[in-house]
């Protein structure tokens, strides 16, 4: 009982301060961009205009006119929403909790620059792109209360049709993953009336906000090549690799700090289990290990010397293939290391690849796209610091959404027994 009492002293302490923090950092980050013209009469022109032909965002974008327009209530909105982010991140690891809590702070804090500035200073990137990632976090920890502690199912439900559907009226590529999300839970929880139940509710609702996101003008106007500043490029090669060259800088090249944690970590972890492999796997560790470690350090090499162009003209493609030798060779190493948590890393990677596949073919696309990404990879070193610490358990009814992905019948019956 007086661990549990300081405890909550702890966190209590902690997360008033940190919201102070972040207050303090809001107040001092300036309107950039379109933030600009969101505060003008532009802004309640197009509010007027109900944002016909401009974009389905219809609840980024009232944030966006409301923010613009009130300083405090864009310091106390930015403020709670990184605090309820990071509270959330903390609510999947609660053996870690007080590790995890700092820990994805601080990882927050120091993602690069040009992701700091797109998803957190600018106003209209925050207010698009953090709503829906909180939206998915707090159905996923509904879920996993339902699972837990079955009870009325009314009121879950309720909740999650509105989080689903309002969830939907942000970003066009978040509200596909909560599709993704609503089709996988509804399959995995099946056997569970009071969690399908909820599972169905959201994927409805997200099925019923995506129709109204995508109903709007624009899109027609997209899918036509008719739109100025928006384009679908599917059948061009040059955007398809320009757009990939994109997003693995911003998805692993400059994410140098999670890099190392994720790869000391994931080598501490391999190390521990060694003994357990065969000569062949050890073999084929070691390898990837090797490809793993020189990636990682081919990651800091660039992001300390800049300038640097090892293969002159090539060296993009040089940064494309080691990323994907990087994502590939991290996610074989972490299956072998982490044998029983196989399902919560292959929904980790399948999320990612859902979230940025709509952007390989889409124009323009910017480092705030990349927000999510960076998110993930701090779930995954909270991950193996939790498996390191010895914590075998998983991040509970969090990865139940993606047992689907690992087999095509899942049987959660014997997942409880063996992982929780």
């Amino acid at each position: 009982m007086e661990h549990k009492t300081t405890d909550k002293r702890f966190f209590v302490l902690f997360f008033t301060a940190l919201f102070a923090f972040f207050c303090l950092l809001s107040f001092f980050m300036p309107y950039t961009s379109d933030d600009l013209a969101w505060g003008t009469e532009q802004g309640m022109d197009l509010l007027r205009s109900g944002f016909v032909n401009y974009n389905g965002r219809y609840l980024g974008n009232l944030c966006e006119i409301v923010v613009t327009r009130s300083h405090p209530l864009r310091v106390l909105g930015e403020a709670f929403m990184l605090t309820l982010l990071v509270a959330l991140i903390t609510a999947l690891f609660p053996r870690q909790k007080k590790a995890v809590a700092p820990g994805s702070a601080l990882l927050i804090l120091l993602c690069p620059r040009e992701i700091f500035a797109q998803a957190i200073v600018w106003s209209a990137g925050f207010f698009n792109y953090i709503p829906p990632i909180l939206v998915i976090l707090t159905y996923l920890l509904i879920l996993q209360k339902r699972y837990d502690h079955p009870g009325r199912t009314v009121g879950t439900v309720t909740a999650v049709v509105l989080l689903g559907f309002c969830g939907s009226l942000f970003m066009e590529n978040m509200t596909l993953v909560m599709i993704m999300l609503g089709v996988v839970t509804v399959i995995a929880c099946r056997k569970r009336r009071n969690v399908r139940l909820a599972a169905i509710g959201w994927t409805v609702a997200v099925f019923a906000g995506s129709a109204v996101m995508f109903s709007n003008g624009a899109y027609h106007a997209i899918a036509q090549s008719s739109d100025k500043y928006r384009s679908i490029g599917a059948g061009k090669i040059t955007t398809i690799l320009s757009n990939l060259h994109t997003i693995f800088s911003y998805s692993v090249i400059k994410t140098v700090i999670l890099n190392v944690l994720l790869t000391v970590l994931l080598f501490l972890l391999l190390h521990r289990r060694l003994s357990e492999f065969s000569r062949r796997k050890k073999t084929a560790v070691f390898f990837l290990g090797i490809v793993a470690a020189g990636c990682c350090a081919y990651t800091v090499l660039t992001q300390l010397y800049p300038s640097w162009q090892v293969l002159g003209s090539f060296t993009p493609y040089l940064s494309d293939v080691t990323a994907i030798s990087y994502l590939l060779c991290c996610f074989v190493l972490m299956l072998c290391a982490l044998p029983d948590m196989r399902r919560y890393i292959v929904g980790l990677y399948g999320t990612l690849g859902a979230m940025i596949a709509p952007l390989v073919i889409v124009n323009p696309i910017g480092p705030r796209n990349f927000f999510v990404a960076y998110l993930i990879e701090i779930l995954l070193i909270a991950l193996l610091f939790g498996a390191w610490r010895g914590d075998r358990k998983l991040p509970g009814i969090a990865v139940l959404p993606f047992a689907a992905t690992v087999r095509r019948r899942p049987v959660l019956d014997k997942y409880l027994r063996v992982c929780l």
